[in-house]
């Protein structure tokens, strides 16, 4: 008998009885099972096997089922080629997709995790982890093995508790400010009493963050938060620590800072939805929050500066009208265009931008009642901090005070002409 099983990418693929199916998890409404495990009693991926099959099946009668894996182990590297996984499963159907292993884990007997949401219209998400076994059995040389050892100490000396609790204090500050928590109230337009409540739960995700460490040559990015339905508790900041390694170590505080933001964010954001498009702004966050669990930051790819071009040009002449020194303009035009065309999402993500904005203002030394200014940022056009929070301000086509003045509010919503509403 043959089981026959629909992947996005490989048209059919034929399973028959002798090959290993084990059911990972099962509830009333789905069914996830792997196949392609070994025959031979382990029951577990045999490395270095290139691939496996996971399917899942909905088993509701008259309902969809959404499913997104929210978290991996290293050892999967991609899903029918993909970077994410998310699937709707019509009803009483299955999927089944590809799923590609990373062949530089080291030796042993070990799980890999996947970590997965899968909705059912009208009801509460579901959150489930599943373990599943692999086996490597003398196939990575032991100067492999070394070196990876070497990376997570190194990985884990320079991202300590020392660091975490420096960016955990530098948000503190922040949220203990009473200037800050006035302000928030006049964004959201909330009470005191309600602000306090809500900075409370803020200073509870601040106490319980964690570091988890994992070494993943599928991402050029030096961490990611993935705090998709858990309003930004019990989620690690995850230090991707190949890449990780190579920030210097006055870029690494704000590193962490940049990410935190992300998981307050999750509980509650800090940028006010427009008056006139509430549903929009409300939908398109939590769209990219969900996008910005899966994205991976681009490869470090090759670009060369036409300083010939009108667009270059254009670019030169306009940040010089703005008082831009010469020495900066260069490279900030190149950072411009290389994010244009290899990492738009952080010049366009509204949440990206605000954690840009809390790395800025640790960058400049800023304490809550101070603003950012036009000055500061032309005086201060080489830190990368900086440098970033210019090139979200070409993108967004409007004159730098409008983009000063309403960044220079707290939660970034209700554009403010008064130097009083500050970030």
């Amino acid at each position: 008998m043959n089981i026959l099983v629909t992947e996005s990418q490989y048209n059919r693929v034929v399973l028959n009885e002798q090959t290993t199916h084990k059911v990972l998890f099962s509830d009333n409404n789905i069914e996830i099972s792997a196949y392609g495990l070994d025959d031979n009693k382990s029951g577990a991926f045999i490395l270095p096997k290139p691939h496996g099959i996971i399917t899942i099946i909905n088993k509701n009668n008259a309902s969809p089922i959404i499913v997104n894996i929210e978290k991996s182990s290293p050892i999967f590297q991609s899903f029918d080629g993909q970077k994410k996984y998310s699937k709707q499963i019509p009803p009483q159907k299955n999927n089944s997709f590809k799923v590609e292993f990373n062949q530089s884990i080291g030796e042993g007997n070990f799980m890999g995790n996947l970590t997965f949401v899968y909705i059912v219209p009208g009801k509460a998400p579901v959150l489930k982890s599943i373990n599943i076994p692999f086996v490597r059995k003398g196939t990575v040389k032991g100067d492999e093995i070394k070196k990876q050892n070497e990376t997570y100490y190194y990985c884990k000396s320079n991202y300590n508790s020392d660091l975490l609790k420096s960016a955990t204090d530098w948000w503190r500050n922040w949220l203990l400010s009473k200037s800050t928590q006035q302000r928030f109230a006049n964004t959201f337009g909330y009470n005191l009493r309600s602000v306090e409540k809500i900075f409370i739960e803020y200073l509870k995700i601040l106490n319980q963050i964690k570091f988890e460490y994992v070494i993943d040559n599928t991402k050029s990015n030096a961490g990611w938060v993935r705090p998709l339905w858990k309003s930004g508790f019990d989620t690690p900041i995850i230090i991707n620590c190949g890449p990780a390694n190579e920030y210097p170590k006055s870029e690494r505080l704000n590193f962490i800072i940049h990410e935190i933001q992300h998981l307050l964010s999750a509980y509650h954001r800090f940028e006010h939805p427009s008056q006139d498009n509430f549903f929009k702004d409300f939908f398109d966050f939590y769209k990219d929050l969900v996008s910005g669990v899966f994205q991976s930051e681009p490869e470090d790819t090759k670009f060369e500066l036409d300083k010939n071009s009108d667009t270059y040009k254009k670019l030169y002449q306009f940040l010089t009208s703005q008082g831009f020194k010469d020495n900066t303009i260069e490279r900030i035009i190149y950072l411009y265009l290389w994010r244009l065309r290899y990492d738009e999402h952080h010049l366009k993500d509204l949440n990206e931008i605000r954690s840009s904005l809390a790395e800025l203002r640790k960058t400049l030394n800023l304490n809550p009642n101070q603003k950012i200014t036009k000055e500061l940022l032309i005086n201060n056009a080489r830190e990368d901090a900086v440098t970033m929070f210019i090139n979200q301000w070409l993108f967004s086509g409007k004159p730098l005070s409008e983009f000063l003045n309403y960044y220079n509010s707290l939660a970034m919503g209700k554009p403010n002409t008064t130097d009083r509403n500050l970030a």
